[in-house]
């Protein structure tokens, strides 16, 4: 007995030793979790639950497992062996394999004194660029419990000719905005449009109500800003309004949204480009095979071409559908050509939910004569788990979410000597867009990963008040603060930026 006692023993303690050896929360999986996931899944966040704490995340583990090794999160749906882009939220294999070993050996925490911060999320701008303008829009009343599109519109109030560099569209209610749409208008039509309507903003379900409406920017959950490299920018003048389109969804009916806009123009005589933005293949205009409807249970595949007048350099690409829809291939043909020669975007498995701008790593030049085109397939079945009928019934071309869509925005501009080198991903200041858990607190000191280096850094309060700053490093001392939720900007290789909660004051933390 004594043998047989000693053998289990031996065998626990062996599983014991094997799972401290493995990936624990301290030592790896909540890094991966802080980078990758909260910054949706945090209290108040699109996410069904909140993935803040190592409670939290055992309480969800195996669904985390699940969804990681599927890779359904964290959300991508661009294929990366067709086409990269900047920003792309993707884990790596060995990610993935550390979550689902931790998992399977029980979830160990480790050492919790060394779990990296948690990072805090507020309002703060994600852009790199510096703001001059915030436009809120007033609180709105939801009133309708079905889909509901209203427009926004809000004067520019500029005097002078300015130009873009910088937008960034943020939900007010994330749990009530499905997406949204932020135009430019000069023709005063839809500034009419709003002061006939006795409550903020009008309801339009087409586009904004007029013709010469320039869409700006789309937003829909986890998209971030729209920055445009030095020298470029979108036109803005004294006669611009701003109209922001938000498609509030069904069941929101009594609750109350106040979404808004930040903006950066760009320094006085430092705009040479112009930027735009164009649904070049759409329905409209250049369907091969529409018209775009859809009888009950069949599927159909459509397709779209643009023959390019002149050379162009594209910037982002933003194909657009609704719930019938399946997935998107969109590529370049050269004159001659028998097959996609020029891959631009593959989306496998589309999701409403999930769809925005996707900025290149670097811009896609076309030359003059070469055709866009792109395919999107819809399935219209009971085979289709986003059929938003049961049975099927015919699904036409619109703006409702039952209806569908075929659209594939583009940003572009005319090609200059060299656009082939552009960096598209903006790292002049401090790049905001990356919140990250690299650096945390230990012993008195803000600590990043081994090997980093801080080029430089500053601690500030959550108003803007500079606390702190110095020279390289790669252990930042901290002098005596109280205990709160700062701002640490850290500029390394990865132009980092972190908000913290700082748990005590002064060394010991």
């Amino acid at each position: 007995m004594k043998h047989v006692f000693l053998a289990v023993f031996g065998l626990l303690l062996t599983k014991v030793v094997v799972a401290q050896s493995g990936p624990t929360y301290a030592g790896s999986v909540a890094g991966i979790i802080y980078q990758n996931c909260t910054k949706c899944h945090n209290t108040g966040g699109i996410a069904p639950f909140a993935l803040e704490s190592y409670g939290q995340a055992v309480n969800n583990a195996e669904p985390i497992k699940a969804a990681v090794s599927n890779r359904h999160m964290p959300p991508w749906p661009p294929d990366p062996t067709f086409k990269h882009f900047a920003n792309e939220r993707i884990l790596s294999q060995a990610q993935i394999d550390s979550i689902v070993a931790w998992v399977d050996a029980g979830t160990p925490r480790g050492n919790a004194a060394t779990e990296p911060a948690v990072p805090v999320f507020t309002s703060n701008t994600q852009m790199a660029y510096p703001i001059d303008t915030l436009y809120r829009l007033p609180t709105y009343t939801i009133s309708s419990n079905l889909d509901l599109y209203r427009c926004f519109v809000v004067p520019a109030g500029v005097s002078v000719q300015k130009f873009l560099r910088g937008i960034e569209v943020v939900a007010g209610n994330a749990a009530v905005v499905h997406h949204m749409l932020l135009f430019t208008d000069t023709t005063g039509i839809c500034r009419q449009l709003d002061a006939a309507d006795p409550e903020p903003g009008y309801v339009s379900f087409g586009g904004t109500g007029s013709d010469a409406s320039v869409l700006v920017q789309g937003w829909a959950p986890g998209s971030g800003p729209m920055q445009f490299p030095a020298e470029f920018g979108m036109r803005v003048t004294s006669r611009t309004d701003f109209v922001l389109q938000i498609h509030y969804a069904p069941g929101s009916l009594n609750l109350k949204d106040s979404s808004y806009f930040r903006l950066s123009y760009a320094p006085a005589g430092t705009t040479k480009r112009l930027v735009y933005n164009a649904p070049i293949l759409n329905h409209t205009t250049n369907l091969l095979n529409g018209p775009l409807a859809l009888a009950p249970n069949t599927k159909k595949e459509f397709r779209a071409r643009f023959t390019l007048p002149f050379k162009v350099t594209l910037m982002s690409v933003f194909p657009h559908a609704h719930l019938i829809c399946q997935n998107w291939k969109v590529y370049a043909l050269r004159p001659s050509a028998l097959a996609d020669t020029i891959p631009i975007i593959k989306i496998p498995e589309w999701h409403f939910h999930w769809q925005g701008y996707y900025t290149f790593l670097k811009p896609v030049v076309l030359e003059p004569l070469m055709r866009l085109e792109a395919r999107a397939w819809y399935n219209n079945t009971s085979s289709n788990p986003y059929n938003p009928f049961n049975p099927p019934r015919q699904i036409v071309e619109g703006e409702n979410t039952t209806d569908e869509m075929y659209l594939v925005y583009f940003t572009f501009t005319p090609y200059e000597t060299g656009d082939e080198n552009l960096a598209l991903t903006v790292t002049s200041g401090v790049q905001k867009a990356q919140t990250t858990v690299l650096w945390h607190v230990r012993d008195g000191y803000l600590m990043g990963p081994a090997g980093a280096t801080a080029q430089s850094w500053e601690l500030r309060s959550m108003d803007g008040k500079l606390l702190q700053y110095g020279p390289p490093t790669a252990q930042i001392p901290l002098a005596s603060q109280p205990a709160g939720t700062y701002l640490l900007y850290v500029q390394d290789k990865k132009g980092a930026v972190q908000a913290l909660r700082i748990p005590g004051g002064g060394v010991g933390w």
